[in-house]
């Protein structure tokens, strides 16, 4: 599950939410060994929290969460 962008796991491809019944949302569970490569000059968040039961990975650059 690489997150280039926080898209097809969270329900939103773009920077707007333009639906009333939408938001932006991410996954809670990391439940599987799981590496997430992400472009060093974007900027990445989620909010939490976040269980993590495996081992997560996260490469290229720095995830946040908020």
């Amino acid at each position: 599950m690489a997150l280039t962008r926080l898209g097809s796991n969270a329900g939103v491809l773009g920077g707007e939410v333009s639906d009333k019944d939408n938001a932006y949302k991410n996954f809670d569970t990391i439940d599987a060994t799981t590496t997430t490569t992400i472009e060093a000059n974007k900027n990445y968040f989620l909010k939490g929290p976040i269980t993590v039961t495996a081992t997560w990975t996260i490469t290229g650059g720095t995830l946040v969460i908020i």
